[in-house]
């Protein structure tokens, strides 16, 4: 059984331009709001075979 080619990995950028972040960056619970959003973000890539 072989497996389809996986697409690149895009690069996480979890800034927009022109926002100021200020302490948000310095906020731990922000930086795990991060890792839970892209944990969620490659779950749901995972599913795009299925779907």
């Amino acid at each position: 059984m072989s497996r389809a080619p996986r697409p690149p990995r895009r690069s996480f950028q979890p800034h927009r331009p022109g926002v100021d972040y200020g302490v948000l960056d310095e906020l731990l619970g922000y930086e795990v709001r991060r890792a839970q959003i892209r944990v969620t973000e490659a779950f749901d890539a995972g599913w795009g075979r299925w779907a």
